[in-house]
């Protein structure tokens, strides 16, 4: 930790029992299932921890395959539907780590510029845009990952109202009213 950032946040360090460096790396592997094989998970992308969202996406992957594996299995569906866990998680995959590079790029830039934005402007900033609801339900859908679909993919077909094959179910008031909620069956 650079003595710049102690002194900021004010810390002293007296005593270090286990140090290792971080080291910031981003892969999307090219495919994620070959045959009998699959990726998931980190084996499949590993990215900046910037926006927590490794482990909703490696979570994403898993969902994804084991319906499918369990349908195959199970002979409710041919194995021709394994060849469509790819195309559906490998564009999500590539976009994340594609947003978490550049924003931890930029947030450890170094330079005045990067800096200002850092300790001056993002604290000035960031409560007004809090203050929004538009923004915390933009950050919140963003961070749990219900904006992703699957319109156009292999198994998007069909439509009811405004609801078309592969997009996430629509959030539905609870009991007629309230608070807006998804079904836990």
């Amino acid at each position: 930790m650079s003595q710049d950032i102690l002194e900021r946040m004010m810390l002293t360090v007296e005593k270090v029992h286990w140090f290792s460096t971080y080291r910031v790396h981003h892969r999307v592997a090219d495919h994620f299932g070959r045959g009998r094989a699959f990726l998931l998970g980190d084996a499949a992308h590993v990215h900046s921890p910037v926006g927590g969202q490794g482990m909703n996406t490696g979570i994403g992957d898993a969902i994804n395959l084991a319906w499918k594996l369990a349908a195959v299995l199970q002979r409710r569906a041919d194995a021709t539907l394994l060849a469509s866990y790819e195309p559906e998680r490998i564009a999500f995959a590539r976009r994340l780590v594609n947003t978490t590079d550049r924003a931890f790029t930029f947030a450890s830039r170094d330079g005045a510029l990067a800096r200002y934005v850092r300790v001056d402007a993002m604290p000035l900033l960031m409560p007004r845009l809090m203050a929004r609801a538009s923004v915390k339900r933009y950050l919140f859908r963003t961070v749990s990952q219900t904006l992703i679909r699957y319109r156009g993919g292999p198994l998007a077909e069909g439509r009811a109202g405004r609801v078309r094959g592969g997009d996430r179910l629509p959030w539905v008031p609870a009991d007629g009213g309230g608070e807006a909620t998804t079904s836990r069956r």
